[in-house]
């Protein structure tokens, strides 16, 4: 009996230190000059990034806001200082980290949204919330987990991991590589060069990749417990025409242009739009 009471006292005692229910924030802008670099590395967790392409100037702005649970205002003001933003610049890239402690109590993250110069490369990691990226004429690799990955009217390569989270692409000129877990991949391309692949994987999601119609491609989609659904081209070759499991060409075909399909238990839909 004494020894529940014990371990009774003590898991309340857990659970009343883990009451962190008041959340603070904390904004600021960071201007960062990115003349002569070609890439930004972003990394944050538990925040949104917002990141817009086209502006002419050679710099980077962002408004960045911290965010701290704590028991109550005072609480939370001791700890949001815990959140540092760090910078640096090596070998012709601008890296910027949001540091902050690893808790499995107390909550920490930070939110960034601005701009860069529109040919700027990016390399961008988060967690745990919703991002986007518009209107990049460069290349874009992004990480995020149990959220949504947005891109839209970009130019260039586009590598987009996820999981637990959805990925959507909308009017791409260029590459994609897509891959996520649990959720929908939906993909839009306005161009492809020849050398230039589509590669979308997912399990337990659906796969939708709209390509122009007049498009020559080569072509495989397969899942598990879905079917694949080819429409929209003029000329469709196929090699396997399965319910589950298509690959042939579109257009006059070639092997320049490859585009790759791959979910389990969900539905792939290709079409010419």
């Amino acid at each position: 009996m004494k020894h529940c009471l014990r371990l009774a006292v003590g898991l309340t005692a857990l659970l009343g230190s883990c009451s962190y229910d008041y959340r603070l924030t904390s904004e600021h802008e960071f201007t960062w000059d990115t003349t002569g670099l070609s890439l930004l590395e972003l990394k944050t967790r538990n925040g949104y990034l917002s990141v817009v392409g086209g502006y002419v100037g050679e710099v980077a702005n962002f408004d960045v806001t911290r965010v701290c649970y704590g028991r109550d205002k005072e609480d939370a003001e001791k700890h949001i200082g815990r959140i540092r933003i760090v910078d640096s610049v090596i070998d012709g890239r601008l890296k910027v980290v949001a540091d902050m402690p690893e808790s499995s109590c107390r909550k920490y993250g930070a939110h960034f949204g601005g701009y860069v110069h529109r040919g700027m490369d990016l390399d961008l990691e988060t967690s745990n919330a919703w991002s986007e990226i518009l209107f990049i004429a460069a290349d874009v690799k992004f990480r995020n987990s149990n959220a949504g990955i947005y891109l839209e009217g970009s130019r260039g390569r586009a590598e987009l991991f996820n999981s637990n989270g959805h990925i959507t692409v909308k009017d791409h000129h260029g590459p994609v590589r897509a891959v996520t877990s649990n959720s929908e991949i939906a993909v839009g391309i306005v161009e492809l060069k020849p050398g230039e692949n589509v590669d979308l994987e997912s399990s337990n999601g659906k796969i939708e990749l709209s390509v122009p119609p007049a498009l020559s491609a080569s072509f495989e989609a397969s899942t598990s417990n879905g079917t694949v659904t080819v429409s929209g081209f003029s000329n469709v070759q196929y090699e396997i025409d399965k319910p589950n499991h298509k690959r042939g060409s579109i257009g006059s075909g070639g092997t320049e242009i490859q585009l790759t399909l791959k979910t389990t238990n969900a539905d792939i839909v290709l079409a010419g739009n």
